[in-house]
């Protein structure tokens, strides 16, 4: 069964307040939210799909620090995608706070778990900051799409 994620996260409040128009904030658990970057949002804003996952790109392109330069300054956020199948496949982010970057792509089994740690996010009961977040609730990025 395939896995695929492609997101802005960080807190709800400054995610709708950087949000532009045509994205969607969907709310997630401990005061966070994510904008799923899928179907005419990628297209418009010209974000390839999955860069640096299924692109192989080493460095962020130019449309996801474009996007990203909304929520700069306002707080920590983190860029993240993930593509699995059948088991097999792997994860990515890039994370920002207050002063910019604050780290580098980063491809790795556990990319995800990383940005959310450095987020805050507290696993309390659950697995890892991934469960605890809910992340694991669809399947593909489309499905987080709000209803219209």
């Amino acid at each position: 069964m395939a896995y695929t994620l492609q997101a802005i996260i960080g807190d709800a409040a400054m995610l709708r307040t950087g949000c532009p128009t045509g994205a969607k904030v969907v709310d997630l658990a401990q005061g966070k939210a994510m904008i799923p970057l899928c179907g005419d949002l990628l297209e418009e804003t010209e974000i390839p799909y999955l860069p640096l996952t299924d692109g192989g790109d080493e460095e962020l392109c130019e449309p996801i620090n474009e996007f990203a330069s909304r929520f700069k300054g306002r707080g920590q956020f983190a860029y993240v995608e993930a593509e699995f199948f059948g088991g097999t496949g792997t994860q990515a982010c890039v994370t920002w706070d207050a002063n910019g970057v604050a780290s580098a792509p980063l491809v790795d089994q556990c990319a995800i778990n990383t940005a959310l740690k450095f987020l805050g996010i507290i696993i309390g009961d659950f697995h890892d900051e991934f469960d605890a977040l809910g992340l694991g609730s669809h399947r593909n990025t489309e499905e987080w799409k709000p209803e219209e």
